[in-house]
């Protein structure tokens, strides 16, 4: 995108023609009218005077430190009212001596407390908690193909998310020992592979209405309504930079999908509903810039934002915070910035998880080692080695009233923690 194209768009917006032709006269040669990432002239020359105006605040305010009474006052009951670390919290480490051939691509609790995990060898168990293994038979072993992902719909239904770009719906049967799984539905979803499948419950008039969300690498988002594990695909929209992760959330009684895209630190927010784009929050309020790093995972929490970043060696956790306003893209919502010291390089995947009652962040590392951090006291608060190498697949969840976190590595060991 260069300049003249910024110019000429602007003047074609306004209906300066006749300015327009004189502009094109004088630069030699007919201008393209192209965008990039839908930026106008005009927007960005509000967004530069929003930055100026932050920037200017911050030098005459002292600001910069990480104390909360140095946040903007609206975000500052927002930091207020993030909880602390509570305990206890698991530390109990046990190995699954489970017979499982191939490396463990996902793993799924679901509410019933059954273990759902897939290989990259195409095999997919069930395993209780006592583990047991069982191999099951689907639709996936007939094609050979690998799940990407398992995702819980509810207590009846699973997704199963193929490496192909297809997305399978399954019943869940439990009969004593026995675990089954029939093929409800499936959906081509993606031409390519998919970055990330997730499954949201809301509320609309009174009633619940459950979406799955994908984002694939061919660039495109797309949600489709669930109802009795049936698939009606609802709207897409395609980005103009890759998509590497997302999240969706509530936020005053509206439904929203956060995306991150590589090597671009504006996190852009979509109204569910409409799949349109409502704004865009900076994650990099030092320069005026887009670059600098990329959003590896992000998870919500009502109208918190809680980013895993590429910076190396360490992740970042950066916390920001969906919020009114007019501007198309917020700046000064960064709540907390900090160093996780999860070991990470260019080659990295993230993964987050809250805690269940979100009084603060798992951070599966590079290294093998869980991390727990804590909002209000803005440090790691605890470490919790579990393998021999990378965290692959990782889960916070609930068994029996109590938090328990499952996870794996590429050391090919399923191992649990209460």
């Amino acid at each position: 995108m260069s300049a003249h194209s910024l110019i000429a768009h602007f003047l074609k917006e306004n209906n300066y023609h006749d300015t327009l032709k004189e502009f094109e006269r004088e630069h030699g040669k007919p201008i393209e009218v192209v965008l990039h990432d839908n930026e106008s002239l005009a927007d960005i020359v509000l967004d530069r005077n929003k930055f100026r105006s932050i920037k200017q605040e911050e030098e005459d305010d002292g600001m910069g430190g990480k104390d909360d009474f140095l946040l903007p006052k609206y975000l500052q009951e927002v930091a207020k009212a993030l909880p602390n670390w509570t305990t206890p919290y698991p530390k109990e480490i046990a190995k699954f001596d489970v017979d499982i051939h191939g490396l463990i691509v996902s793993s799924c609790l679901t509410r019933g407390g059954l273990i759902l995990v897939s290989t990259n060898d195409c095999g997919l168990y069930a395993i209780d908690w006592e583990g047991k293994a069982t191999k099951l038979a689907n639709a996936f072993n007939d094609k050979r193909a690998v799940v990407k992902k398992i995702v819980e719909v509810d207590d009846n239904f699973v997704v199963l998310v193929g490496m192909d770009g297809s997305l399978s719906t399954y019943s869940v049967s439990i009969d004593g020992s026995v675990v089954d799984l029939s093929l409800v539905d499936t959906y081509q979803a993606h031409k390519r592979m998919v970055t990330d499948v997730q499954v949201y419950h809301s509320k609309k008039d009174g009633s619940k209405v459950t979406y799955l969300v994908s984002l694939g690498w061919d660039f495109h988002v797309k949600v489709f309504q669930l109802v009795e594990g049936k698939l009606t695909f609802l709207r897409e929209c395609k980005l103009t930079i890759q998509g590497t992760c997302f999240s969706i959330t509530t936020y005053k009684g509206g439904d929203y999908i956060i995306v991150g895209k590589n090597e671009h630190t504006l996190l852009d927010v979509y109204d569910v509903e409409t799949l349109t784009l409502q704004y865009k929050i900076s994650l990099n309020d030092a320069i005026f810039s887009t670059a600098g790093f990329t959003p590896r995972c992000i998870i919500t929490n009502g109208e918190l934002i809680v980013v895993g970043t590429s910076h190396e060696p360490f992740m970042r956790l950066i916390v920001v915070s969906l919020t009114d306003g007019e501007e198309p893209i917020r700046r000064n919502q960064i709540i907390r910035n900090l160093n996780t010291l999860s070991p990470q390089d260019k080659f990295s995947s993230a993964i987050l998880a809250w805690r269940k009652d979100q009084s603060g962040v798992w951070v599966a590392g590079e290294d093998g080692t869980v991390r727990g951090i804590d909002f209000k006291q803005q440090r790691v608060i605890t470490e919790i080695p579990l393998h021999k190498g990378k965290v692959k697949t990782f889960i916070s969840g609930v068994k029996e009233g109590s938090e328990v976190i499952l996870s794996s590595g590429i050391d090919r060991e399923l191992k649990s923690v209460r």
